[in-house]
């Protein structure tokens, strides 16, 4: 599994929000017990997964991790001259919770 440095990051120039809502613990047992007696369906969602989904509002570079391979016309030169775009959230970002959440909402707005 491929882990962002987010401690490395730093406010203002690496992101700038990372405020998503969460739910404490009490609202969640409520909103089963609501479910439970309203006889509603309910659905699991894989979480931990879901944070590799949340597409990125900014753009973030990052070091060739060890052991991918760079092409073989680059092989010449140094590997700390080449970097890496990411297009999604990777875990470990200070963003990434944001990101995630506001994919939800669009998906659930929709």
């Amino acid at each position: 599994r491929l882990v962002a440095q987010g401690f490395s990051q730093r406010p203002g120039i690496d992101y700038v929000e990372t405020y998503s809502p969460v739910m404490d613990a009490i609202t969640f047992r409520y909103l089963i017990s609501l479910a439970v007696l309203e006889k509603l369906e309910m659905r699991l969602m894989d979480v931990i997964t879901a944070y590799l989904y949340g597409e990125l509002d900014t753009d973030i570079y990052m070091k060739v991790p060890e052991g991918l391979k760079l092409p073989e016309a680059t092989r010449n030169k140094p590997r700390a001259m080449f970097s890496i775009k990411l297009r999604r959230s990777l875990y470990g970002l200070k963003q990434s919770g944001r990101m995630w959440y506001n994919r939800l909402s669009k998906y659930l707005l929709k």
